[in-house]
């Protein structure tokens, strides 16, 4: 029985995967085609397949309900975030395509197959194979115009005694859905790559990253750090906490939302809270097994919260759709705003996450490539 099998139709494409894959160690099969490929699957028994798209795309989400033993990957011809998104919520644990390099195919391909070791790293992500798209003179010129008025607006917006020069620092994330800070580590989390990525800041403007989490059973809706613990959401509604002293990460507690897109999480010493997007609400839950929700409030300040921080007297959300950042005082008054100030609505960019410190304010964009701004605190009092 082979390690891994390949069914891809083009034959450059799968001889060159089977190719990377056999150095590795592993035994590959290959086939171009086959007509029925839950009962191929199902009669070969290999830990990982990799196959076309089309078989996900042809499933109606159904393929990786009938081969729940086998890590299913997809494989496309063409580089497409949209189609590797809809491929991921088909059942895909992850996404190839061309251009693949051998450590991508390697990396991602050893992760799930196990016969050989691997660690995540980060140009097996989409948001590296992003940046080779990005080198065409047309393509830099637009991005470097796009950053500007970015930074343009940002600058008329925040204001105080003068204006203020944001740090800009771009990252090498695809679909960025939340960020945390922690010291000089700033966190954020990756749907489409199912990861969670640290990067630290440099005096260079760079953004670089030190490490990355892959999560094989969620992607990660938000992020917040507490210790070796990661706390984030998935698209099911669950509310789970990932502890990272040891790799992959182990799933160590999650309860069920009331919602299916939680957005945001912060506690207090007495409750924890959460933000769901889709639902526009915020919760209160006590702690305890479940963590059941003893309070709802409708989010007012836009719809569409993102986000959610606790300083030890503010409440701080972000809406998604207003692209303002809101502060308020808390459940005794239905988290209505007492304060705000806007970013992304005035510069065209969305709010994909942020959070707030005593210093800084840290913006993440859902822009290409994804952006991180940070900010020197300047809040209405």
């Amino acid at each position: 029985m082979a390690d891994i099998i390949i069914i891809a139709a083009n034959d450059a494409s799968r001889a060159l995967l089977a190719g990377i894959l056999r150095k590795t160690g592993a035994t590959v099969e290959e086939r171009p085609f086959v007509p029925d490929i839950v009962e191929f699957l199902s009669q070969q028994g290999p830990r990982t397949a990799v196959i076309d798209a089309a078989y996900f795309e042809k499933s109606d989400g159904d393929l990786k309900s009938h081969l729940p033993k086998t890590n299913l990957i997809a494989w496309t011809e063409t580089y497409d975030p949209p189609r590797a998104i809809n491929l991921i919520s088909a059942g895909a644990m992850d996404v190839l395509c061309n251009p693949a390099s051998k450590s991508e195919v390697a990396g991602v391909v050893g992760h799930f197959s196990g016969t050989f070791h691997y660690k995540r790293k980060s140009d097996f992500t989409f948001g590296a194979k992003a940046a080779r798209f990005l080198k065409t003179p047309a393509i830099v010129t637009a991005a470097l115009a796009a950053m500007a008025v970015l930074i343009v607006a940002a600058r008329a917006i925040f204001t105080g005694g003068g204006s203020i020069r944001p740090g800009v620092y771009s990252l090498n994330v695809e679909n960025p859905t939340g960020i945390y800070v922690d010291g000089n580590e700033v966190w954020v989390s990756d749907w489409l790559s199912q990861s969670i990525y640290g990067f630290k800041l440099r005096a260079s403007g760079a953004a670089e990253q030190f490490e990355s989490y892959y999560f094989a059973d969620c992607n990660p809706l938000f992020v917040h750090k507490v210790g070796k613990f990661f706390w984030t959401g998935s698209g099911d509604g669950t509310i789970r906490k990932y502890s990272v002293e040891t790799e992959p990460p182990v799933l160590a507690e999650q309860f069920r939302g009331p919602g299916f897109s939680p957005s945001g999480f912060c506690s207090t010493p007495d409750f924890v809270y959460t933000a769901d997007s889709q639902a526009g609400m915020i919760y209160q839950h006590v702690f305890g097994a479940g963590y059941p929700v003893v309070n709802s409030y409708e989010y007012t300040a836009g719809a569409s919260p993102v986000g959610l921080n606790f300083d030890g007297k503010y409440f701080y959300t972000a809406s998604a759709r207003t692209g303002n950042i809101y502060r308020h005082i808390g459940p005794a008054n239905k988290f209505v705003p007492v304060g705000s100030y806007g970013f992304g609505a005035a510069s065209g960019a969305e709010i994909a996450g942020f959070y707030k410190t005593k210093k800084y304010i840290y913006i993440v964009t859902a822009t290409k490539p994804a952006r991180l701004y940070v900010y020197p605190h300047n809040m209405p009092r």
